[in-house]
């Protein structure tokens, strides 16, 4: 192969892999169907720790069994649990950010800017996304959902609020 041909053939390799969709900027972690993953990234009191907990659900729980229906899949992986610690902070998770997540596969932990990015892949085949979870020391700001059949364009696309109630006397009583 002349040298030429090696340069085309590298920056048609390089445009591919750019355009191959989201990039996981991080070490990818494979994600167990059952357990415990752990994913760290930086130091100190910036050192960022996401635990993920799965299961396989049992037969009769109810979203297998609406997947199940959905997919035909008979083994169904779904994520029970979604910790983030900031250095010894927990953040503020709500469950809406993990509930409709099943069969992960991987994840990536990053630093951004401002903030901290989680990023899980899961799914299989037409069914397969990827969700894209900023958050600060203090709360999840934003969860993106995008499908691997069309990943340019997020299916889900959520912002998420941290809200204290600020009372002037003493909180009303139930």
């Amino acid at each position: 192969m002349n040298p030429m041909s090696r340069i085309v053939l590298l920056v048609f390799i390089l445009g591919v892999c750019m355009a191959s969709g989201p990039s996981f900027a991080a070490e990818l972690a494979p994600i167990g169907r059952q357990g415990m993953t752990n994913l760290e990234t930086g130091a100190g009191p910036s050192r960022v720790r996401v635990r993920i907990s799965t299961y396989e659900a049992g037969a009769n729980e109810a979203a297998a069994r609406r997947l199940r229906n959905a997919t035909g899949i008979k083994r169904v992986s779904l994520v029970q649990e979604l910790e983030i610690r900031v250095g010894a902070r927990a953040v503020f998770v709500p469950v809406s950010v993990f509930s409709d997540l099943t069969e992960l596969r991987e994840g990536a932990l990053r630093a951004d800017d401002k903030a901290w990015v989680l990023t899980l892949a899961g799914g299989d085949a037409s069914e397969s996304y990827t969700v894209t979870i900023e958050f600060d020391r203090k709360a999840v700001q934003r969860r993106v959902l995008t499908s691997a059949l069309a990943p340019q364009e997020p299916t889900q696309d959520t912002r998420y609020r941290l809200v204290v109630p600020q009372w002037e006397e003493s909180p009303p009583k139930p």
